[in-house]
């Protein structure tokens, strides 16, 4: 049997995890633009490439960075324009082209992680063990 919650305290919950969430974003964009030197879409697309999408279209990308085609289009030419991805043509699809990082874009998505990690680290580390334990 589910014990009843009231919902003033279910929207307060609500409320307090939001600001966190939205601190702990505003933190890694802020410590990942800093680690890179670069800003807008760039840290995420090279956080992307490094941990997944390296090989994978445009599209793939886009759904990563949850923006549209276009705008991963974009941020594409700005790694590529930096020399830190190149983009090929798809073998099995000559319309779609597949995006790579070159050695520089993945030195500083290295970066990038290590600043993120960083900011979860330091979120993690205030909180007790009872904390952790109901965070877990």
């Amino acid at each position: 049997m589910l014990a009843y919650v009231p919902e003033a305290y279910i929207s307060g919950v609500a409320n307090r995890l939001g600001a966190v969430a939205l601190t702990l974003s505003d933190s890694i964009r802020d410590a990942t633009e800093a680690a890179t030197g670069t800003a807008g879409g760039v840290p995420a697309a090279l956080v992307s490439l490094h941990e997944w999408a390296d090989g994978k279209s445009v599209d793939v990308l886009a759904e990563a960075m949850r923006v549209s085609h276009s705008r991963a289009v974009r941020v594409v030419d700005r790694l590529q324009e930096d020399g830190l991805a190149r983009r090929e043509p798809d073998p099995s699809d000559g319309r779609r082209a597949l995006v790579w990082l070159e050695p520089d874009g993945r030195a500083l998505a290295e970066r990038a992680l290590e600043a993120r990690s960083g900011v979860l680290a330091n979120a993690v580390a205030q909180l007790d063990t009872a904390d952790m334990r109901d965070l877990e």
